[in-house]
């Protein structure tokens, strides 16, 4: 199409293909290139907020709330789409759903995240959204402390991403917390086989060994805890968290 927004609209499109085919492949590189074609185009705005912050939401690591560097950037990006003049002929019940999921998301309203997050869910426009959007309710969830609705959103993203390392070390993460809180030695057996499929899928996971190493010493099996731990440090030997963790193990397991 010749006009700047149909050229802009498709960017933002071809972006969120990116995201949905590859994952990997700076789909905010796209949604850019949106932006710059038709600086108010709101859509663009808004999916790239979503990407980043899935991406920056679903990536394994130790902290298990969202992370604070593109926060600043994501409620830019939505403030200025909200703004934008030709906002109005977007404004869509399911656009504002997604827009507060993220707002609530970032600002720590994780009630408030998983209802927007549900209501996005049952939205038939929004069913290419609907991975990501169980991401999303996965973790308010789990910041909730219901680890059994966790559980069950994380479960429906590993059956859409069977082989994503992601997918298994959260539903392991989730399991584990379940596990802690109930003291079901079954779940702690489920966990630590989902964050073995994620050190499978991808050997340098080192959140999924440290998290191994974790329910390891909850087993009592300090030696394996220690080799689990060591794994993870060799991957990001500077971390902290773990350093403390394998001195631990290493003093449980004896000479």
């Amino acid at each position: 199409p010749g006009d700047t927004a149909s050229q802009a609209m498709m960017f933002a499109l071809a972006g969120r293909a990116r995201w949905s085919l590859y994952r990997g492949a700076d789909p905010d590189a796209w949604m850019r290139k949106a932006m710059e074609i038709d600086p108010v185009v709101p859509y663009g705005f808004v999916l790239s907020a979503f990407v980043q912050f899935v991406g920056d939401l679903d990536a394994p690591s130790l902290p298990d709330g969202p992370s604070e560097p593109l926060a600043r950037q994501i409620l830019e990006w939505l403030d200025r789409a909200t703004a934008a003049p030709d906002w109005l002929e977007l404004t869509k019940d399911e656009f504002e759903a997604v827009m507060n999921t993220i707002r609530h998301m970032i600002t720590g309203d994780y009630a408030a995240a998983e209802k927007a997050c549900s209501y996005a869910l049952v939205e038939p426009e929004l069913v290419w959204l609907s991975r990501d959007l169980h991401v999303i309710r996965a973790r308010a969830r789990f910041l909730q402390k219901d680890y059994k609705g966790a559980i069950d959103d994380q479960a429906e993203v590993a059956k859409m991403r069977k082989l994503n390392t992601a997918a298994r070390y959260w539903l392991g993460r989730f399991k584990m917390c379940q596990a802690a809180a109930s003291g079901s030695a079954a779940l702690y057996a489920e966990a630590f086989n989902e964050l073995s499929d994620a050190t499978t899928l991808d050997p340098r996971c080192a959140p999924a060994h440290a998290r191994k190493g974790d329910i390891l010493m909850v087993q009592g099996k300090f030696k394996e805890a220690v080799s689990a731990y060591e794994a993870a440090l060799n991957i990001v030997p500077d971390d902290a968290e773990i350093k403390r963790s394998l001195q631990a193990a290493r003093e449980k397991a004896g000479p």
